[in-house]
């Protein structure tokens, strides 16, 4: 099959609560689950084009469910260009635009557009966008830098543990930085280092 033969069919979303293994620490709020908006893009020819957003809420994943239904009525029997479609979705948003939630499913629908047609061309989705697939560097941002420093140094602790392990390195990045030459809090790094 070629990709540039598809059609949209229908959009569906899907909100999911997954258990994280260690909670995301942000500035704002610790984050105990990972709230996800699934998405399901079909064509006509049968292929499912796949993508998600992470939401940080449950409510937000929820309440973004009607609009993916919503945006699958807009779009149904459009052909699968990203381009266009894209142009239609900043079209449909334009009074409240592409902001917030309305950004998470835009990228969504847009991921799961790309994702149908790199398996319509048989291939993964990085050689398909003009890429080699290879590792890249990722890393574990758990708010290290906002716990107490005894907290922090246990999690450093059980991070470094796990990284050997796997015969990792690990860098430790400790701290809010507010500009180019910002410190991690002093009494944090007494603490990691020791672990």
């Amino acid at each position: 099959m070629t990709f540039n033969h598809l059609t949209l069919r229908s959009l569906s979303g899907t909100a999911v609560t997954l258990p994280m293994k260690r909670p995301l620490g942000t500035s704002a709020q610790t984050i105990e689950t990972a709230s996800l908006l699934l998405v399901d893009l079909l064509t006509d020819e049968g292929i499912t084009g796949r993508a998600y957003a992470f939401c940080y809420l449950p409510s937000i994943a929820r309440s973004l469910v009607p609009i993916v239904a919503e945006l699958s009525s807009a779009l149904a029997g459009q052909p699968l260009i990203a381009l266009d479609l894209t142009n239609q979705i900043t079209r449909h948003f334009k009074l409240p635009g592409v902001v917030g939630p309305l950004a998470m499913v835009a990228s969504s629908v847009d991921t799961a557009i790309w994702d149908a047609l790199a398996i319509a061309a048989d291939m993964p989705l990085a050689r398909f966008l003009g890429a080699s697939p290879r590792q890249v560097p990722a890393y574990n941002s758990n708010g290290l830098g906002l716990m107490s420093p005894d907290a922090a140094a246990d999690e450093a602790e059980a991070l470094l543990e796990k990284e050997v392990m796997a015969g990792e390195e690990i860098d430790l990045v400790l701290g809010l930085k507010t500009g180019p030459s910002a410190d991690p809090p002093r009494d944090l790094v007494p603490e990691a280092r020791a672990s």
